[in-house]
């Protein structure tokens, strides 16, 4: 609740020119990261949408840039202080001692099935035969996704709807797959074990976001 909370009243800031809702946005950033470690995905997502408003406007969203940066200081303040706490307290927890977390290239095939399923959830189909077709299929589907809704530079008026569309359906991906990273690397019996729900409510967020963008629903 708190991530999303922050990145809407960023989102209001820049579409409305107005720094004055930096603040709940920087509020609604403390207060997820004192709810959930998921919350460390925050700072990433802050970083899209400043990226993605640039990418599409040219230009800072308000008169002077010091509002802006002072936010951005504070949440690359806050998330560092975040991420030190984390890591001296995570690299000696039972999960990472006893290996039941940690970092392997092999898991990163999960990532694919992982964000379809977002949208898809076909997880109750997977196993050990219908894997590699799923992994297939799911890659297929995030590689057409991302070409189809591909930035382009266009010349002369600019197709805001169309802008709009690529804005909700990239930041989506952003968010998934920041989301799915962390939890992809628990231990489990296969390679293309996803984990249960509850490990992935976070990735599960963003498919509204994806939802509007390819049904071509602009008022989002």
């Amino acid at each position: 609740l708190f991530i999303v909370l922050t990145c809407l009243f960023l989102t209001l800031a820049f579409e409305r020119r107005n720094p004055l809702w930096l603040l709940p946005s920087a509020v609604g950033a403390l207060f997820a990261f004192g709810t959930k470690e998921i919350a460390i995905i925050t700072p990433l997502l802050i970083a899209a949408l400043t990226l993605i408003y640039w990418h599409r406007n040219k230009k800072l969203p308000f008169q002077t840039r010091w509002p802006l940066l002072l936010y951005l200081l504070f949440i690359t303040s806050l998330s560092a202080l975040y991420a030190g706490y984390e890591f001296l307290w995570q690299s000696q927890s039972i999960w990472v001692e006893s290996r039941i977390w940690h970092i392997s290239a092999e898991k990163l095939l999960r990532l694919p099935v992982s964000l379809v399923n977002v949208i898809i959830p076909f997880q109750p189909f997977l196993t050990s035969v219908s894997a590699p077709f799923f992994f297939a299929v799911s890659l297929g589907i995030l590689l057409y996704i991302m070409w189809a809704f591909r930035p382009e530079v266009r010349s002369g008026r600019s197709n805001r709807t169309s802008g709009r569309r690529q804005t909700l359906v990239w930041f989506g991906l952003i968010w998934a797959t920041a989301a799915a990273l962390p939890v992809i690397f628990f231990q489990t019996s296969s390679w293309w074990e996803l984990l249960p729900s509850r490990y992935t409510t976070a990735a599960a967020t963003s498919s509204p976001s994806l939802a509007c963008g390819m049904a071509k629903v602009t008022t989002c």
